[in-house]
């Protein structure tokens, strides 16, 4: 394990006060939007068109059924998700051309049966085309969503493109290798403490104003041995107490851990674990923050248990120790016993150890590890999404 110190400006000190992919009550119907937004939001909370109407979910506790995505949107691939209230979920995503690229992203909302397609981002003009949308918030009218290079949220009027774009001046520019601006993540605590993920950066917005850290070694990518940082994750246990998946480039390296900082208030600590990249994390408990992550270091072990500083490799039952380890990128749970992890495979860990979940639904099982199936839920049910695009849904309880 490596553990280093860094500093980092302490305009970051107010982070946020709650976890990650947190479940919020309340509901609400979308409405327009708001005044100088930009993007096309849904119509008033109304189906889009030509979406199916509202029907029954089969509500059998324990067992996958499929959910009836809206019309128009094939080759329609959720990237993230997010619950703000019991059935009233949040899922963003791209259309995916046959060439790979992304053709148009929008940000689908289920409520209580019933699909709206509530916003559309307009074509980025300096994100990737390739980029991967991301939504959270604290509630139904405390919605972020973002993609390349775009932030939008949503309030109690509907989305909006946001305001203040001074975070473009916090950038240290050129980034490295020419690459483009992308926003590929965003959590969010309370209103007025948001992070957001972009190349090279970490953003944070405190209600009044933006600040970013840029992490990477004075020279980077010029002199060896000099390291560059991404980021992939946030969990946000209190405003001095945030960690930060991502991965590390280290010039003349080949074989870089992936990287775990901790926000401590007035710096970076920095945890190697595994190798190359960390792509989500999930608290567990005090103390204990569960990771997935790419598995090199540990074999056929592409989860990490995070005990203090202390990372350690988990077997996860069912898979085949001499074969090739799947591969997780996303993760979500209820608690320390009902945990769940997306990829390649979809497992589960039940408070004594993780399993592959035997009756996944096939489309769940066909994903490439890039972030193309999704896990999320809410109190009474949990989520698979995977590209066509395909929703599935299992109700936990009575």
């Amino acid at each position: 394990m490596r553990v280093i110190a860094a500093a980092c400006a302490a305009a970051l000190a107010g982070a946020v006060a709650c976890g990650g992919d947190s479940t919020n009550s309340g509901s609400a119907t979308a409405g327009p939007q708001g005044a100088g937004g930009e993007g096309s939001p849904g119509s008033g909370g109304s189906p889009a068109g030509g979406a199916p109407p509202r029907t029954p979910v089969p509500t059998t506790p324990g067992v996958w059924a499929e959910v009836t995505p809206p019309v128009g949107l094939d080759g329609f691939r959720v990237t993230d998700g997010f619950a703000a209230g019991t059935d009233d979920l949040f899922f963003v995503g791209s259309v995916f051309a046959l060439d790979g690229t992304s053709s148009s992203t929008h940000v689908l909302r289920w409520s209580h049966g019933l699909w709206t397609d509530e916003l559309t981002l307009p074509p980025s003009t300096s994100g990737s085309s390739l980029s991967r949308a991301s939504v959270h918030g604290t509630g139904p009218t405390d919605v972020w969503a973002v993609s390349g290079d775009q932030i939008f949220h949503r309030d109690a009027q509907g989305w909006s493109r946001f305001a203040n774009e001074d975070w473009r001046n916090h950038l240290t520019l050129p980034l490295p290798f020419g690459r483009p601006m992308d926003l590929v993540r965003v959590r969010a605590g309370s209103p007025n403490n948001v992070w957001v993920a972009a190349t090279a950066h970490m953003l944070h917005w405190d209600g009044q104003a933006w600040t970013a850290a840029n992490l990477d070694d004075f020279g980077y990518p010029d002199v060896g041995g000099t390291a560059g940082y991404n980021y992939s994750d946030f969990w946000i246990d209190g405003p001095d107490d945030v960690w930060i998946a991502g991965g590390v480039d280290q010039v003349g390296n080949t074989m870089e851990t992936g990287i775990v900082h901790h926000f401590e208030g007035i710096g970076f600590t920095r945890i190697g674990v595994g190798a190359y990249n960390v792509y989500a994390l999930w608290r567990a408990g005090p103390g204990l923050l569960w990771a997935v992550n790419d598995s090199l270091a540990f074999p056929s072990m592409p989860l990490t248990r995070l005990e203090g500083m202390t990372p350690q490799g988990v077997v996860i039952s069912g898979t085949d120790p001499n074969a090739s380890s799947p591969t997780l990128t996303t993760l979500w749970g209820r608690g320390a016993n009902d945990l769940w992890a997306t990829g390649t495979t979809v497992v589960h860990f039940d408070g004594q150890q993780w399993s592959v979940v035997a009756d996944a639904p096939a489309p769940t099982l066909a994903g490439s590890g890039n972030y193309d199936v999704v896990v999320t839920g809410d109190a009474g049910s949990v989520w698979l999404t995977s590209p066509g695009p395909h929703f599935f849904r299992m109700v936990t309880g009575p």
